[in-house]
């Protein structure tokens, strides 16, 4: 390859080398779940620490998110914030308690129990604890 080949090759690939090198964005700290400005409240709120959730994709469970714009969580706006109905899409409660979707708290802890491989809370009172 020429010497001006080259640098027009540096010159090209220059710009996108930040990118290249750029992982997944870092979560939040641990703390509790965002629930909708709007919501009553029926059980204790859910604590929830990125970090044993490590070994999973982030799109698992922002399942909307495109890699490259601000992550949203369930509680946004348009998301998951249907706070009445227990099914559906649009539901908040499905969005943690469906038991058979990957995508959903519950239903990734109930998949990952029929395995081997460590598993999270199945139990309402196992992530709905009362502090105090």
């Amino acid at each position: 390859m020429s010497r001006l080949a080259l640098i027009a090759l540096a010159l090209f690939l220059l710009p996108a080398l930040p990118a290249m090198g750029e992982s997944q964005p870092q979560p939040p700290a641990a703390g509790q779940v965002a629930v909708p400005e709007d919501a009553e409240l029926r059980m204790a709120r859910v604590e929830f620490d990125h970090v044993p959730h490590s070994d999973l994709d982030c799109t698992q469970c922002h399942h909307t998110w495109d890699g490259m714009s601000e992550i949203k969580g369930c509680s946004d706006s348009g998301c998951h914030s249907d706070m009445v109905a227990k099914k559906g899409e649009g539901s908040f409660y499905a969005a943690f308690h469906e038991r058979t979707s990957q995508i959903s708290c519950l239903g990734c802890h109930n998949d990952r129990s029929q395995t081997d491989k460590k598993h999270g809370p199945v139990k309402c009172m196992e992530c709905h604890v009362k502090n105090g």
